[in-house]
């Protein structure tokens, strides 16, 4: 097999999987209630695919809620009927995520859980206006005792992580210096 060859397929096959890595979208957010009492910011990572109603899956999420019973954000509850909601743990879910429309979370939104042990929904009300609410659990289940409060907030895209920038360069290096020996061997 030739070495242009070999060096052909590594370059489509890197690019393939650059153009993979690179494609699903991630958001930042970040929400205050009305008394100051919550916050609630991180990154959501979404397919880049839209699903039948027009929104992304939501594959991930990370940040914190800072308040009562707050922490880090540990994990993503995962929907078994996605994209479509679900109820489950005294919650309608869905976790899709739109991002050109507004609300950008739908009412069901997204269900994540903190360092805590609680479960967290957070949903779209209006463009600038969303819902954030968890149970207060005892023994898995829960409790008569809620805690649901109005929060404001934005959803933006995030800026690429340094890596990207480094594996597009690369790429782009690649490509030129396979130009320029086609050249040389033209010439």
């Amino acid at each position: 097999m030739k070495l242009s060859t070999i060096r052909n397929a590594l370059f489509v096959s890197g690019a393939l999987l650059a153009s993979t890595i690179a494609s699903a979208g991630s958001y930042t957010f970040e929400f205050l209630a009305n008394d100051g009492s919550y916050q609630v910011d991180g990154i959501f990572t979404t397919e880049d695919v839209l699903n039948v109603l027009n929104g992304y899956n939501i594959l991930g999420i990370s940040g914190t809620v800072t308040g009562s019973d707050g922490g880090a954000i540990t994990s993503l509850v995962a929907n078994p009927n996605s994209p479509n909601s679900v109820t489950q743990f005294g919650y309608i879910y869905d976790n899709n995520f739109f991002p050109s429309f507004a609300p950008q979370l739908n009412n069901p939104g997204v269900l994540f859980t903190t360092t805590s042990g609680n479960k967290w929904n957070l949903w779209g009300n209006s463009p600038t206006d969303y819902s954030l609410h968890s149970y207060a659990f005892t023994n898995g289940n829960p409790s008569s005792g809620t805690n649901s409060l109005e929060i404001h907030g934005t959803f933006t895209t995030a800026v690429p992580e340094p890596e990207s920038y480094a594996m597009m360069l690369a790429g782009l290096g690649l490509m030129a210096s396979i130009v320029r020996r086609r050249k040389n061997r033209v010439a």
